[in-house]
């Protein structure tokens, strides 16, 4: 999306053409902010065109459901350390709905914080995620 900040219009019915129900919650979000962002909302949208169409989300919580919309209408700049006990589940959220930058953002923000207690764990990850840049620092890691 290019820098630009549509944090503004996140969860706001204003200009809203989507819902998403999550879990309890209901969300609201805009076909064309979150289609850029990411090919999976794109291809929901294709498939489903009508306005206010609601899709049920069960693939993730609501809760990480909620930050990932926050990083994409932030344009992804969010501080990772404010929710570092969420990046892994982010992590997975952003490869599932195909958020590049989001995930190498993760990729990066997690790699820095191997430790030999959670190297295994983090491997475990960067392998189901396709994780690449995240498997190597780990392995980098055990290297050592």
């Amino acid at each position: 999306m290019n820098g630009v900040d549509f944090s503004h219009f996140f969860n706001n019915v204003k200009f809203s053409d989507v819902k998403f129900k999550v879990g309890d919650r209901e969300f609201k979000g805009h076909r064309i902010v979150l289609s850029t962002a990411s090919s999976k909302f794109a291809t929901m949208f294709d498939r489903h065109p009508e306005a206010n169409h609601m899709f049920t989300i069960t693939d993730i919580n609501d809760d990480i459901f909620e930050l990932l919309l926050k990083c994409i209408y932030k344009n992804n700049n969010i501080d990772l350390f404010v929710i570092s006990e969420s990046v892994e589940q982010l992590l997975e959220a952003s490869d599932k709905y195909r958020i590049h930058e989001l995930k190498y953002r993760c990729e990066e923000f997690l790699s820095h914080q191997l430790t030999q207690t959670n190297v295994t764990d983090f491997m475990t990850l960067a392998d189901h995620c396709n994780a690449q840049k995240l498997k190597l620092k780990a392995f980098e890691f055990i290297k050592k």
